[in-house]
């Protein structure tokens, strides 16, 4: 999939709930009550290496997330376990259906230095879930119109990460790749949360 094809799929999501569960019209989205009201994924928090951000066992749709890590990075953790939910399950449907022996491979352990093709579309998802860009816009536009140009771009990604409630180097990246600032750097995802 591509990114494009990723975020598609998480303002899909965002439709969906919003349609069925709650209208989502302000940040920040609601995405443990996506995963568990609309999605019917269970979600536990506790004490995890700290290597290690989160997992989701695709079978049983449990997301356990490590309740060691800041709630903005928690936050974006579930949506990045809610991501492998949408985007990877059917990558192992077929080895589960065949022998119950390699159940143990439908869990998906979330490492933080991981960079995996996986990973990397997981995390694609969450950012596009969370920060969608349908809400960041309105108020990026206005932020940018109240805000003196010389100091703009730090007030606005501190503004927007706590709206969203989510680390000031998420919304950076995020901006980032929406477009927003031109040349900000490149930077690594799990490098920024």
């Amino acid at each position: 999939m591509n990114f494009d094809e990723i975020e598609q799929d998480a303002r899909c999501l965002i439709d969906e709930y919003s349609n069925q569960i709650s209208p989502i019209t302000n940040p920040p989205v609601p995405v443990d009550k996506i995963a568990d009201l609309y999605l019917d994924l269970s979600i536990l928090y506790e004490d995890l290496d700290e290597e290690t951000s989160g997992s989701i066992n695709l079978n049983t749709g449990l997301i356990t997330i490590n309740q060691n890590d800041p709630l903005r990075r928690q936050r974006f953790f579930l949506g990045h376990e809610v991501g492998h939910y949408r985007l990877h399950r059917g990558e192992f449907d077929f080895q589960t259906l065949l022998l119950p022996i390699f159940a143990e491979e439908s869990t998906i352990i979330c490492r933080k230095d991981d960079s995996s093709r996986r990973e990397t579309e997981a995390n694609v998802f969450s950012a596009s879930l969370i920060m969608p860009r349908t809400l960041i816009d309105p108020i990026f536009q206005s932020e940018k119109r109240r805000t003196p140009k010389n100091i703009a771009e730090q007030v606005i990604i501190r503004i927007l990460a706590d709206k969203f409630q989510v680390s000031r180097d998420a919304m950076r990246y995020r901006l980032q790749n929406l477009g927003y600032f031109a040349d900000m750097g490149q930077k690594d995802l799990f490098s920024v949360l």
